[in-house]
């Protein structure tokens, strides 16, 4: 009979161990099997914790505007989605961020690579957040994101793209990934406003995010929010996606990719010219989006907040074993 043992930490998860013969020993990171001792790890809880993400800031009250809405949801992880001082210096943007520094990782936009600023203004941001590349990866609990650079060298064959695949590829093969989230600065979709959409981009791109179960694919460039439904690659026009679920909301293990658009985050902001027939929910006004994950790492709860503190858009996303499995035999 298996007999309660002892309770250990690993990495901030509570471990169960319960005395069986052999050991299964599960992490966040691995899973290790070692046969001369008699431990089996019965369960694995992940709290739960808060990201932000917003871009197109710059240096205005309405920026701090956002700061001080940061600091009040305290989230984990803040990801700031490109052109963040609008300057030729990173001076003001770092300042007025100060207080939410050590929760900051930074995506790269146009007004960071080109729009005829000094290459040291992109360096002063890779030197500050110790960074040696655009476009890189990291892991926080069972999320994996993937952080791209919509401003360079993305086609095929370019180191950018065959970084991004081999590493959805193993984002996807890796068991205690629950969530892939990517983000990068100028959207593949958006509703009618100042930017277009990048089609080149979106040829390349949407295929390997279907391909690799991604979740949520945030991007910035045109000022106002956007949420698209789940979304699927249509590969006999590309310009209409296929939505993957219809429900305004609420999905379980969606079909598709949700596309949100976040640059709202303090610099003036731009108009919408109607609805794409593919967004679920869109907004002119400052604010954030929030994202709470929840049910041990199971359950997305993401909420967009105006500068008022005022909630203008809310969706879920939960996931399940058997929702996974049909998810993969209906995409392959």
């Amino acid at each position: 009979m298996a007999t309660l043992d002892k309770m250990t930490y690993f990495n901030t998860h509570l471990l169960l161990v319960i005395s069986v013969y052999g050991i299964t020993i599960i992490s966040l990171n691995y899973i290790v099997t070692i046969q001369t001792q008699d431990h089996f790890i019965f369960a694995v809880t992940i709290p739960n914790f808060r990201i932000n993400a917003v871009g197109d800031w710059g240096c205005t009250p309405d920026t701090l505007n956002t700061v001080n809405k940061i600091e009040q949801l305290n989230p984990i992880i803040v990801l700031a989605l490109g052109d963040l001082s609008y300057t030729t210096t990173a001076d003001c943007w770092l300042n007025d961020t100060k207080s939410i520094d050590s929760k900051l990782k930074i995506l790269v936009g146009n007004h960071e690579q080109d729009e005829g600023n000094p290459s040291s203004l992109l360096s002063q941001y890779l030197t500050h957040f110790h960074l040696t590349r655009t476009f890189y990866s990291f892991e926080y609990e069972n999320i994996h994101f993937t952080i791209m650079n919509s401003e360079i060298n993305y086609t095929y064959g370019s180191p950018q793209y065959l970084f991004v695949n081999r590493d959805l590829s193993d984002a996807s093969n890796n068991p205690h990934i629950k969530w892939i989230v990517v983000a990068f600065h100028t959207p593949m979709y958006t509703s009618p406003s100042r930017h277009p959409a990048a089609i080149l981009f979106r040829i390349i791109y949407h295929p390997l995010f279907d391909k690799y179960r991604v979740d949520l694919v945030l991007q910035g460039h045109n000022h106002n929010y956007q949420r698209s439904y789940p979304l699927i690659y249509n590969y006999t026009n590309p310009g209409d996606p296929t939505i993957g679920t219809a429900s305004n909301n609420t999905y379980f293990n969606p079909l598709g990719e949700v596309y949100l658009v976040v640059g709202t985050g303090g610099h003036p902001l731009y108009d919408l010219f109607g609805r794409a027939s593919y967004m679920a929910a869109q907004y002119r006004g400052f604010g954030l989006l929030s994202i709470d994950f929840l049910n041990n790492g199971t359950k997305l709860d993401g909420k967009f907040y105006n500068s008022r503190g005022s909630v203008i858009d809310e969706f879920a996303i939960g996931k399940g074993q058997i929702a996974n499995q049909a998810r993969e035999q209906k995409r392959y």
